[in-house]
């Protein structure tokens, strides 16, 4: 996508830490190799009104997991 020339690139629908790490280790060895940078977007699901991901985790421990990488908007 990136050699496509796409001008933002979204994490979506990820239920858990450990997918959505992997995911933004991998960007950002991808905008490493290239020597470029681009927007990136993290989406997160909630289950239901606990407020909870699939794997258990609350969006704020969720949103601390994630917290180092450079992104904006997250949903």
């Amino acid at each position: 996508m990136v050699d496509g020339g796409v001008d933002i690139l979204m994490v979506e629908t990820i239920f858990d830490t450990l997918n959505a790490k992997a995911a933004i280790v991998a960007i950002q060895e991808v905008f490493s190799e290239r020597s470029i940078e681009l927007p990136l977007m993290i989406s997160v699901t909630i289950t239901d009104r606990s407020g909870r991901t699939l794997s258990g985790q609350t969006i704020d421990a969720f949103w601390a997991s994630i917290a180092h990488a450079d992104h904006f908007p997250s949903g």
